[in-house]
């Protein structure tokens, strides 16, 4: 099983820098993205099928829920993408920004999460579906390590360590 989540992460990873390298007007890269985005999908059903140990009619009415989910998600996360790169940062104003922006997309990554909570209870007992909720955030936690691995890793330069912005939401809490 986790030879099929590493493979997972590997088909997420290897899909997004064929994306990033690819031209955005390249017919044939996008056919070859969707066939291999669809042959992800293939292979993300197969695992959840094994791990949640559902049948083939349980299956078959998950995946059309599983694909709206992953749908939304993929938009949320897309939608959120910060606007700059931790080695753009160079104030407290940048940084207190950047995190109020990660904060807001997490928290819109947990309300698609909860609205799909009813829809996925439809399809999965309680048990099935509190295993669903931790191997998708297991996959993306690998995802995350997997791309910080491949990139630069670079810290911002902090005038003023430990510290936010007197004017950030987050605040100085002392």
């Amino acid at each position: 099983m986790k030879k099929t989540l590493l493979l997972i992460v590997a088909l997420i990873v290897s899909t997004a820098t064929i994306n990033a390298q690819r031209n955005g007007s390249d017919q044939d890269g996008k056919e070859k993205n969707k066939d291999m985005m669809t042959q992800f999908f293939n292979a993300k059903v197969k695992m959840l099928k094994e791990k949640l140990v559902m049948d083939d009619a349980q299956t078959e009415k998950f995946i059309p829920v599983y694909k709206a989910y992953l749908d939304e998600m993929h938009e949320t996360f897309k939608k959120n993408k910060p606007q700059k790169k931790s080695e753009d940062v160079k104030t407290n104003e940048d940084a207190c920004k950047v995190l109020t922006e990660g904060i807001d997309g997490r928290i819109q990554v947990l309300n698609v999460q909860k609205k799909y909570l009813p829809k996925f209870s439809e399809v999965l007992n309680t048990a099935q579906l509190m295993k669903l909720m931790r191997v998708e955030n297991d996959m993306q936690r690998q995802v995350r390590k997997e791309f910080d691995r491949r990139g630069p890793g670079k810290q911002a330069k902090d005038d003023n360590p430990g510290r936010a912005p007197k004017d950030c939401p987050a605040g100085n809490q002392d």
